[in-house]
Order: structure tokens, then C-alpha cells, then sequence
């Protein structure tokens, strides 16, 4: 499964609360894509989600613009 969200526009924490939302909805191997323009979107996730449950792929789409792929491995 493979859920987008979108926080275009949305300021910290709202991108992060998204996210944590959907967390329990994820099985393994599934991932949700976040699109922002806030770069402490990344580190928030970073800092909140525990490496050994979650894999995080960072990459900048355009100028400002960020995909933030969350997956779950364990």
C-alpha cells in the first residue's frame, strides 16, 4: 500500500501529525509519501521515528520542494 499525503503549505508540526496519523495503517513493506516545502518536516521525522521500525528517503522534487518517502520494515 502506498499512501500520499500531501502538506503544501502546512507548517511544523502539522506535517508530522499527518504522518504519525497514518503510521498504525502501515503493514510491512508499505510506505506513505510526503510532499512539503518545509525542510524540518525531514528532521522532525527523523528525530520522532525509530530507524530500526522506519526507513526514510529523502529527495528534493524542485527548488523548496521536498518527497519525503516513509517505509515500514519491521
Amino acid at each position: 500500500m502506498r499512501i500520499s499525503i500531501s502538506c503544501l503549505g502546512d507548517m511544523c508540526p502539522l506535517p508530522l501529525l499527518k504522518v504519525l496519523e497514518r503510521l498504525p495503517d502501515l503493514e510491512i513493506g508499505d510506505e506513505i509519501v510526503l510532499k512539503t516545502d518545509h525542510s524540518c518536516t525531514w528532521v522532525s521525522l527523523k528525530n520522532r521515528l525509530k530507524p530500526s521500525k522506519y526507513k526514510l528517503q529523502l529527495k528534493e522534487v524542485d527548488f523548496g520542494m521536498w518527497e519525503i518517502t516513509i517505509t515500514r520494515i519491521r
